[in-house]
C-alpha cells in the first residue's frame, strides 16, 4: 500500500501545497488559486500518483475566520 502525505497552507487568494511519499520524498510542490480549474488540475495530479491512501493536513493564517481552529496549530 502506498500512502501520500499532503500539506496545504491555505491563503486568502492562493493555496500552497506539498505532496510527499512514505519515504518523505517530495513528489509535487506548488500553489493553486481559488478556481475549479486549478483545483481539478491538482486532483488529476494526485490521481496520477496512484496512491492507496492519502493523509491531508491544512493550516492557514486566517484559520479562525474560516472555522479551522483545530487545523491551525
Amino acid at each position: 500500500m502506498s500512502r501520500l502525505y499532503i500539506g496545504f497552507d491555505i491563503g486568502s487568494e492562493t493555496h500552497r501545497y506539498c505532496v510527499m511519499n512514505e519515504l518523505h520524498e517530495t513528489l509535487i510542490r506548488g500553489s493553486l488559486k481559488h478556481s475549479i480549474r486549478e483545483i481539478s488540475k491538482f486532483i488529476e495530479e494526485l490521481k496520477a500518483l496512484k496512491s492507496d491512501a492519502m493523509m491531508v493536513g491544512m493550516e492557514g493564517s486566517n484559520a479562525r475566520r474560516c472555522g479551522l481552529q483545530a487545523c491551525s496549530h
